[in-house]
C-alpha cells in the first residue's frame, strides 16, 4: 500500500504519480467491503496522525459535550496554528461562562488573564512565560484538538471502513477505529506522556473507540468519539482543516503583559478568581 504522504513527493513520472493516486482512492473510495484484510485501512489512519507534520497550517474546531447526573457542560475548541514558526492560538469557551485564550510565539506562552485575576497580575491583561524549546513544542502538539489527532497514531489493528460522506464539500471516507493508549506513539517530546493520556490512563481507559473522517489524499476532515470517565459521559466531534499557510499572530503589547517566571504560575493566573498568585 502507497502511503498518502507518497503524493507530495517530487514524482519524474505522470504514471507513476496516477498510480499512486489510484491506490489511496482505492482504498478510500473505492470498494464496499468494511474489513481491512490487507492492513491498508490501518495504514491511512495511522497516516492521518502525521498530518499536522506535513501541513504548515492548521485550523480545528471541537465541540464537546459532558454529561453526569442530569448536569451538562457544553465547551467549544477553537485552535488555529502553524508548526513551522511554532504559532499557535487556542481558545477555550464554556456554556457556564467561563473562557480561555492562550497563544504560542515560538518559546513564549501567552495567556489572557480573567477580569478578576487582573489586580494580582501587575494589572495587566496578559501574562507571558518563556519556556524551553521542548516545552513550546508539546504545547503545541499537546493542544486541544491536535492532541485529539495524535491520538490517531495508536490505532490498532481494529479498523473498518463505514462509508463516504460529503464535509464542507470534501468527499471523505468514514473509518470506525480502536485507539490503544498503551502505545508507544504517545511518547511525546522529551519521552513523557502527554497530560490528557496520563488522565484516561488513570480513569481506567485502555482502549478508545473513534471515527474519523478522511479526504481523498489522507488527511483528517472529522473526527468523534464517545466514552465514560468516572461516571461522565463525554460526546465529542471535531473538524479539521488543513493548509500551506503559515499563521502570523500578533504579539499581546508589552505595555499590557506581566512575565512570570514558570509555567505553575502562568497557568494559575488564568483560573477566574485567583488572587495573589503573582507578586
Amino acid at each position: 500500500m502507497t502511503q498518502p504522504s507518497s503524493l507530495r513527493l517530487r514524482v519524474q513520472s505522470t504514471v507513476t504519480l496516477a498510480v499512486i493516486a489510484a491506490g489511496v482512492l482505492t482504498a478510500l473510495f473505492g470498494g464496499s467491503s468494511p474489513r481491512d484484510a490487507s492492513g491498508q485501512y490501518l495504514q491511512l489512519v495511522r497516516n492521518a496522525a502525521s498530518s499536522m507534520n506535513r501541513a504548515k497550517g492548521f485550523d480545528i474546531r471541537i465541540d464537546e459535550t459532558v454529561s453526569q447526573a442530569n448536569q451538562k457542560l457544553l465547551l467549544h475548541f477553537d485552535a488555529a496554528g502553524s508548526r513551522p514558526n511554532h504559532e499557535l492560538a487556542d481558545t477555550v469557551t464554556a456554556s457556564n461562562g467561563l473562557r480561555r485564550h492562550s497563544i504560542v510565539l515560538g518559546r513564549t506562552l501567552y495567556a489572557r488573564v480573567p477580569t478578576s485575576n487582573v489586580a494580582s497580575n501587575a494589572h495587566k491583561r496578559w501574562v507571558a512565560v518563556t519556556v524551553p524549546e521542548t516545552s513550546a513544542e508539546k504545547r503545541l502538539v499537546g493542544s486541544n484538538g491536535v492532541g485529539y489527532l495524535r491520538l490517531l497514531a495508536g490505532v490498532t489493528g481494529k479498523v473498518s471502513r463505514v462509508g463516504t460522506t460529503t464535509i464542507a464539500g470534501v468527499p471523505t471516507t468514514e473509518f470506525a477505529v480502536d485507539v490503544n493508549l498503551d502505545s508507544t506513539p504517545f511518547r511525546s517530546v522529551g519521552g513523557s506522556v502527554p497530560q490528557y493520556i496520563q488522565l484516561m490512563r488513570s480513569a481506567g481507559i485502555s482502549d478508545l473507540p473513534m471515527h474519523i473522517w478522511l479526504d481523498s489524499i489522507g488527511q483528517p476532515r472529522q473526527l468523534t468519539m464517545a466514552l465514560t470517565v468516572q461516571g461522565a459521559k463525554i460526546d465529542l466531534i471535531g473538524h479539521v482543516t488543513l493548509t500551506n499557510h503559515l499563521l502570523h499572530l500578533r504579539r499581546p503589547p508589552a505595555r499590557d503583559t506581566h512575565v512570570v517566571p514558570n509555567v505553575q504560575q502562568w497557568a494559575l493566573v488564568q483560573r477566574p478568581g485567583a488572587i495573589g498568585v503573582v507578586g
